[in-house]
């Protein structure tokens, strides 16, 4: 009898597992979906596949550590939306890399519910799904099987080659709207230096059109860029008077890209100057509902050189004031987030699942000795 009661207690301290999610699901990296390497362009690359076996849509956080000959390097890198039981690659370059044999260190992975904004979305499997030889690229179609348009939004999917080792990871053209039901044509390129060892494509994931976030300092202050783009912008270099900005600018694609980059807005009488290495380039100007400015332009094929915009300006009063919390780069290079005239802001997450595994055998402990002391006591009675 005394066996059944103790079996039945463990179950009893056991049962909240059944109900907590816990490491073993959730989100993760496969281990060998997480790869870093120099790329064709010498820069530091790591591309992984972030699956979501949740039952609802999750906003993944990864820290990316890098053993870079002796000295760790390590960010933080927010993705976009995962929808359930998905795999959404991704790819990040670390310039900051420099050792001639880095190693890339397990990844660390956080994440939040988020609404399923591709709930039905999927790639049509028949004989329009096509690798191409001339290029390597591919060509498909998709499907809004869902109840709601999807916007804004592109098709990403891992390249691998015929060892099933990654390459790369491929982004397709931007698709603003997609009613329900409706198909859709899409196409995913290659980089001509991986072309001849590109096998197949997998992991394939509807993702929100990619935003990318880039720290910077303005006169001693914080300057966040933030951009959209097929290219890669970096780097951020202020002029002494802090009127103009120069970005680290590379686009490896065979096709002209479209790039977006967005900038704090200091007053109404910023006019701006784009220039692409010493050429000035055509753009428009535009202020979104923050306030924001948004400077658009198109960023030529294969371009590598640097992107400078003339025209900042100094705060004069003449647009809203500045918002509650702001986003700050440290002297050591991370970053917080800040109310503005106040002191930093911190939280402190709490993991249920360190929680579970000390007090569950706590648990056990406790009810073990209980019933051992009403055994003995039954005894001496």
């Amino acid at each position: 009898m005394l066996k059944y009661k103790i079996i039945f207690y463990i179950f009893l301290a056991t049962l909240p597992l059944f109900f907590v999610p816990t490491a073993f699901s959730e989100v993760y990296i496969p281990e060998n979906e997480y790869v870093g390497f120099y790329d064709h362009d010498g820069v530091y690359t790591v591309i992984a596949g972030i699956k979501n076996s949740e039952t609802f849509a999750a906003v993944p956080t990864l820290t990316i550590e890098v053993n870079d000959n002796g000295k760790i390097f390590s960010d933080v890198y927010q993705f976009s939306a995962i929808m359930p039981q998905e795999m959404l690659p991704m790819k990040v370059k670390l310039p900051q890399i420099i050792s001639d044999d880095p190693v890339l260190l397990p990844p660390t992975i956080s994440y939040q519910q988020s609404d399923e904004r591709f709930n039905g979305g999927y790639i049509i499997y028949d004989d329009s799904l096509i690798i191409h030889d001339s290029d390597s690229s591919l060509t498909g179609k998709i499907k809004n099987g869902g109840n709601i348009p999807f916007e804004n939004f592109r098709i990403y999917a891992l390249i691998k080659d015929k060892n099933h080792n990654i390459l790369d990871v491929s982004a397709s053209q931007k698709f603003d709207l997609m009613s329900p039901g409706e198909i859709l044509d899409f196409r995913l390129l290659a980089n001509p230096s991986i072309a001849d060892q590109v096998d197949y494509y997998s992991c394939f994931a509807f993702g929100d059109d990619a935003i990318q976030f880039i720290p910077g300092k303005r006169n001693g202050e914080s300057y966040p860029i933030r951009y959209e783009s097929l290219g890669w912008f970096a780097y951020p270099e202020f002029s002494n008077d802090g009127s103009d900005v120069s970005l680290v600018t590379l686009n490896n694609w065979p096709v002209s890209g479209f790039a977006n980059i967005e900038l704090q807005s200091h007053s109404i009488h910023e006019k701006f100057q784009v220039y692409l290495d010493d050429d000035e380039v055509e753009f428009t100007q535009s202020r979104d509902e923050m306030g924001n400015w948004h400077i658009a332009f198109d960023l030529p094929k294969y371009f590598q050189g640097k992107t400078k915009i003339v025209g900042i300006q100094d705060r004069d009063g003449t647009v809203g004031e500045v918002g509650p919390f702001d986003i700050v780069v440290n002297d050591d290079g991370t970053l917080s987030v800040i109310e503005n005239n106040s002191n930093t802001f911190s939280g402190i997450e709490f993991d249920n699942n360190i929680f579970l595994l000390m007090i569950i055998p706590a648990s056990i402990g406790l009810l073990l000795v209980s019933v051992y002391r009403k055994k003995k006591s039954s005894v001496k009675n």
